[in-house]
């Protein structure tokens, strides 16, 4: 595969030169790549106040770049500094400590008060005091929630462009955030010396060395292993002056239901952060009338329909068509094993990818291959929640990068996630059952999903609507140009 190697964003080619969110929006709805939407256009004023108060603080700070929040002073201990410090920051080591104490005294006062609205409630209820109170600034954030297709990911791409002088932004799904937050961990953990700081304070002050501003999408909790890093993470982050941009499908007071592991890490979110519901904005992936969805999604799974789809990608290789079996690919230390691929194109059954691989190395394969072939996909609904699971994760990672997927299934690919959604949450924890289907060599599935799942297959059934679109198949990759493959010809 020729490949020339970039950060890409989708829209940079029509907002070229723009460098507000709101010129980026209003020059795509001139153009027609968008139809103008009071809804979104919330949103973006929302990003619009975002960027001002970051220019604000910035200015008032009067720094050019991030500046650690931990300094090392004469004595060796970590100590907030009091030279502007990052960001702005001037709080000293204290307060730090006072607000991870509210944090936790927050956690152990139980997380029934967490579905009530309004953080002003919560404090007068739990008699603790916010930390405007304690004299810790309020620092700025912004948390856009709704249901799924309705733009959020669009609004984020935006910003990721917009210009904010001598601040940088990272921009991340969180899948990939969360292994990469798993990888730094367990790094500091070996090579920590100084045991008064913990491995996720090494972590948080090399996340905020790098960027003040994390732009993360998808923003759920899975499980509690997950909830529980991202509560840690969050509420050291936050308080140190971390500037969070989330979507997410949820209000933050329900990123509780998977696990209470999370629960001291919601006040944070309602306080650091603006909360924006996202509501009456049409899902435009509805709408999309330029679907190959039958050409590249095709069922049942047979041997016939993997040769087909395998021809469908061949027309668009310049080069060689030769498959390679069993090539080993390394990316960032990872030892991926693809059992067929050819130039860009990578393919795999069901089997081999979501029951063998996890979400690193879907992350891997993502960021290597432009194509995804996956033969014999089963009903997803009624996997077991692991495979379940994982395929979410790899669509959500395929789809980060603008990868195309092409694949059989057992029933037509609107079906895939089609039998859990709508059971009730309650129902679901207290009623799930899986055992081993003799059949299938899957574990059996009884028809129950929790709340958090129904909403993952919901993203992803949605998603799968766009992937199957023109304009998405046409879209090059993000993190690389292809050079040798025709895109054109899995429309043909």
């Amino acid at each position: 595969m020729r490949a020339s190697l970039c950060t890409r964003n989708m829209w940079r080619a029509h907002v070229s030169d723009r460098r507000t969110v709101e010129e980026m929006y209003n020059c795509l709805v001139q153009k027609g790549v968008l139809r103008e939407e009071p809804g979104q256009r919330l949103m973006v004023q929302a990003c619009t106040k975002l960027a001002n108060s970051i220019k604000v603080r910035e200015s008032s700070s009067g720094k050019k770049g991030a500046e650690p929040p931990l300094a090392k002073g004469s004595g060796g201990k970590g100590t907030f500094a009091n030279s502007g410090g990052y960001s702005g920051i001037t709080s000293s080591y204290a307060r730090l400590e006072t607000c991870r104490a509210l944090a936790q005294s927050l956690w152990h006062a139980g997380s029934h008060f967490l579905r009530r609205a309004s953080p002003d409630t919560v404090t007068r209820d739990i008699k603790v005091h916010w930390p405007e109170n304690l004299g810790v600034d309020k620092r700025t954030g912004l948390y856009l929630w709704g249901d799924v297709g309705i733009g959020k990911t669009l609004v984020m791409d935006l910003f990721e462009l917009s210009e904010i002088p001598h601040v940088s932004k990272r921009r991340v799904h969180l899948h990939s955030f969360m292994c990469d937050l798993v990888k730094r961990l367990q790094k500091a953990e070996t090579e920590l010396r100084d045991h008064r700081l913990r491995p996720m304070d090494t972590v948080v002050n090399d996340i905020l060395q790098e960027s003040p501003i994390l732009c993360l999408d998808e923003f759920q909790t899975i499980d509690v292993t997950h909830a529980s890093l991202l509560a840690g993470f969050f509420s050291i982050a936050l308080p140190r002056g971390l500037i969070l941009f989330a979507t997410s499908n949820r209000p933050p007071q329900d990123l509780t239901s998977i696990s209470d592991s999370f629960a001291r890490c919601v006040p944070l979110l309602w306080y650091y952060c603006d909360i924006v519901h996202c509501e009456n904005i049409r899902d435009y992936r509805e709408n999309a009338s330029t679907g190959h969805h039958d050409a590249i999604f095709l069922h049942p799974n047979t041997i016939e329909a993997a040769a087909q789809l395998v021809r469908r990608v061949e027309r668009g290789i310049s080069g060689s068509r030769t498959w390679v079996k069993g090539a080993t690919i390394w990316l960032y230390g990872r030892e991926l094993v693809v059992p067929y691929h050819c130039g860009g194109i990578a393919l795999f059954d069901f089997r081999d990818i979501c029951g063998a691989l996890g979400p690193p190395d879907f992350q891997c394969l993502a960021k290597t291959f432009h194509t995804v072939i996956i033969t014999n996909i089963p009903q997803i609904s009624r996997l077991n929640r692991n495979a379940a699971q994982q395929f979410v994760i790899l669509v959500d990672e395929l789809y980060q990068f603008n990868v195309k997927l092409l694949f059989t299934s057992e029933v037509p690919w609107g079906q895939l996630l089609r039998d859990g959604l709508g059971e009730s949450p309650s129902v679901a924890d207290s009623c799930y059952s899986e055992g081993e289907d003799e059949r299938s060599g899957y574990a059996a599935y009884y028809g129950f999903r929790n709340e958090e799942e129904l909403l993952s297959f919901n993203r992803i059934a949605s998603r799968l609507k766009e992937m199957g679109c023109r304009h998405y198949l046409l879209r090059d990759h993000n993190h690389f140009v292809v050079l040798d493959y025709n895109f054109a010809a899995l429309l043909e």
